[in-house]
């Protein structure tokens, strides 16, 4: 959900200043970064590698 409002915005900033577009993607690659970090902790407790 993050990412949708993040994407509309940021792409009505790159069209008005191109120049934005690596600080646009670094704030659109945030929540993916979230997602995988999560999605690994859950792997790392249910095969129990961490007890």
């Amino acid at each position: 959900m993050a990412q949708s409002g993040i994407g509309a915005a940021g792409m009505g900033i790159i069209a008005e200043k191109p120049e934005k577009f690596g600080q646009v993607l670094f704030f659109f690659v945030i929540p993916e970064t979230l997602w995988i970090i999560g999605f690994v902790l859950g792997i790392i407790l249910l095969l129990g590698i961490i007890h």
